[in-house]
């Protein structure tokens, strides 16, 4: 309180207003929400079949590649992928990629092919069964963006060379 004179009469006391300590409100960490109910929603129907890990590089850089990937292309690298549960290449059938993918078997031949001479798919044969889809060469490329190398490896002969 502080005394305070009047001029008509005593001296009054006025409440002093102290401030009080600034106390901001703690800020809410930001929680970073990547559950895929978070992203798509809480419908699980969307996730009855299974789903897949995309890298970002991959969906953002594929067309940049030297040389470049086409749509189809990519879609052929993500369907071959939701076939892989481990280490081991996957091995889906060009008949079950190109039932997801709604075209043909020739169409899906002619992605692995155009992936292969891009040095980004290597095909392994096996006895009497389907093909393995080894898609290091893809990996090294989406490696080198990163490093800053954006052109690509290229298949020459069985060979691997860096431009």
């Amino acid at each position: 309180m502080s005394r305070k004179s009047n001029l008509n009469g005593p001296v009054v006391s006025a409440p002093t207003k102290v401030p009080e300590p600034f106390h901001p409100l703690p800020e809410k960490p930001m929680v970073m929400r990547r559950s895929f109910e978070d992203r798509w929603g809480a419908d699980h129907i969307l996730f009855s079949r299974g789903y897949s890990m995309v890298p970002n590089l991959f969906l953002q850089t594929y067309a940049l590649l030297t040389p470049a990937i086409s749509a189809g292309e990519a879609m052929f690298v993500l369907e071959v992928m939701s076939y892989k549960y481990g280490e081991e290449d996957p091995y889906p059938s060009y008949g079950s990629i190109a039932k997801c993918m709604n075209v043909s078997d020739k169409m899906v031949r002619r992605y692995a092919q155009s992936l292969e001479a891009k040095g980004y798919l290597k095909r392994v044969a096996r006895k009497y069964n389907t093909n393995k889809f080894d898609l290091n060469g893809l990996f090294y490329a989406l490696h080198r963006i990163v490093q800053g190398k954006p052109q690509n490896a290229i298949k020459q002969k069985g060979r691997v060379l860096t431009n």
